[in-house]
C-alpha cells in the first residue's frame, strides 16, 4: 500500500527535440559582407592616416636631430658639417660620375666614420675622382656612439641606410651607393642642401643664361670652365644630382629623371637646367628677403638671403622633392621647361601684380615637402 506522504507516478513528457539552427540565406550574407567592406573602407583610410601622421612626426623629429647636431657642431668647429666644401661637392664630376650627396658629405662630420688610412675594411668616397678628392671610410665606425668617437649625431639604422639597388643613386659608384643615406620615414633619402659660405649674401641674382655678371644663387655645378658665370654659387645642384636623376628613388620607386605625365619632380634632373635653378632658387631663398619687389620685370626678383646655410628636404608622404602635381598656382611652364621662380611668392599669375595686402607665399606650403633649417 502507498505511503500517504508519495504522490501518484505519472509519466512525465518526452524532452522537445533541440531545433536545428538555421542557416544564413544568401541575401542575408551579402549584407553582411557589404557591411563588412564599408567599415573597411572607412577604417583603412583612417589607418593609413594615421601612419602617415606618425611618419610625419618621426621625419619631422629627424630632421630637428640633424640641424641640432648640425648647429652644434658649427659652434665647435666655426663652420657648417661636411668633409668636403660646397664648392667641392659642387665638382661636375660629382655631379655627373660620382654621385656623392651633400648629405653623406655632413654625416662624415657629424656621424663619423673617416679611418686614418685605406685598409680592406675602408672604402674610398669624395666627390672626385682623384685621391685628393677622397677618403677612407670604415662602415663599421659610422655612428658609433661612444666617447671616442666624438659623434655629433647617431641615426637609427632604420633611418640609415646604404642605397645599393639600381636606379637609387643616378649614376653613383659603388663606394657612395654603399656609404649610408640618410632616409625619411617614407624610406626615401633626404636632401641636404650646404650653403657655399664664401658667397656674399648681397650678391645673388637669379640664373640666367645670357647673365654675365653677379652671382648665382643655384647653379648645377662648380665648373667654371665650362659653365662660365656659374663659379661662384651659393648652392650646387650636383651635390645631389644622383637622387634628383634617380629613376628608382625611395621605396615608392620614384622616377625623377622623367617629367611625363602630370606628377613628375620640379627639380628632378628631367627638368631642364635653368629652370631647375630657379625652382630651387625659390626653394632655398628666403621668404623675407627679396631683393627689389619694384623691379620693371618681377621675375627678375631674387633673394639676398638663404633660409639658412644648412637646410634638409624630406619628399615627404608622396616620395617626389617638390612634385609638379602638388604645385598649384605658383607653377609654370610644362614638362622640361617646368618652373617656380622666387617672385611667384610675391606676384600673382604673370608676375605683374602683388598679392593682396601685398602677402607673401611660401612656395613650400604647396608642398608636403619638410624642411629644417640651421644657421643663417
Amino acid at each position: 500500500m502507498p505511503s500517504p506522504s508519495c504522490t501518484p507516478c505519472r509519466c512525465l513528457p518526452a524532452a522537445p527535440r533541440a531545433r536545428r539552427a538555421s542557416a544564413f540565406t544568401l541575401i542575408e550574407l551579402l549584407v553582411v559582407i557589404a557591411i563588412i567592406v564599408v567599415v573597411i573602407s572607412i577604417v583603412l583610410p583612417a589607418l593609413a592616416g594615421a601612419r602617415d601622421v606618425a611618419r610625419k612626426t618621426a621625419t619631422q623629429q629627424l630632421i630637428t636631430n640633424i640641424t641640432n647636431a648640425a648647429t652644434v657642431f658649427s659652434q665647435d668647429e666655426g663652420r657648417s658639417p661636411g668633409y668636403f666644401t660646397p664648392t667641392e661637392m659642387g665638382d661636375r664630376a660629382n655631379g655627373n660620375t660620382r654621385g656623392m650627396t651633400a648629405m653623406q658629405n655632413a654625416m662624415l662630420d657629424l656621424a663619423g666614420g673617416i679611418a686614418a688610412e685605406e685598409t680592406a675594411d675602408t672604402i674610398l668616397v669624395g666627390p672626385a675622382p682623384t685621391a685628393a678628392g677622397q677618403v677612407p671610410v670604415n662602415l663599421n665606425l659610422i655612428g658609433v656612439d661612444t666617447a671616442e668617437s666624438g659623434a655629433y649625431f647617431v641615426p637609427d639604422s632604420k633611418y640609415y641606410q646604404a642605397q645599393t639597388e639600381a636606379g637609387k643613386m643616378g649614376t653613383a659608384v659603388d663606394a657612395h651607393r654603399q656609404l649610408p643615406s640618410v632616409i625619411d620615414a617614407w624610406g626615401t633619402p633626404m636632401l641636404l642642401w650646404a650653403k657655399n659660405d664664401a658667397v656674399d649674401g648681397s650678391r645673388f641674382d637669379v640664373p640666367d643664361a645670357a647673365a654675365a655678371s653677379g652671382v648665382p644663387f643655384v647653379a648645377k655645378d662648380a665648373d667654371n670652365v665650362s659653365l662660365g658665370r656659374y663659379e661662384p654659387a651659393a648652392f650646387y645642384v650636383a651635390a645631389n644630382q644622383s637622387l634628383l636623376s634617380a629613376t628608382s628613388l625611395g621605396t615608392k620607386g620614384r622616377n625623377h629623371a622623367d617629367t611625363s605625365g602630370s606628377t613628375f619632380s620640379l627639380i628632378g634632373s628631367g627638368v631642364g637646367d635653368t629652370a631647375r635653378e630657379q625652382t630651387l632658387t625659390a626653394l632655398l631663398g628666403h621668404p623675407a628677403y627679396p631683393d627689389d619687389l619694384a623691379k620693371s620685370d618681377a621675375q627678375q626678383v631674387a633673394p639676398t638671403n638663404a633660409r639658412g646655410s644648412f637646410v634638409v628636404q624630406s619628399a615627404g608622404s608622396d616620395g617626389w622633392y617638390l612634385s609638379a602635381k602638388r604645385a598649384g598656382s605658383f607653377y609654370t611652364g610644362s614638362e622640361g621647361n617646368a618652373q617656380i621662380t622666387y617672385a611667384s611668392m610675391f606676384f600673382g599669375p604673370g608676375g605683374t601684380d602683388r598679392y593682396e595686402n601685398n602677402e607673401t607665399r611660401d612656395i613650400m606650403q604647396a608642398f608636403d615637402d619638410l624642411m629644417g633649417t640651421a644657421g643663417n
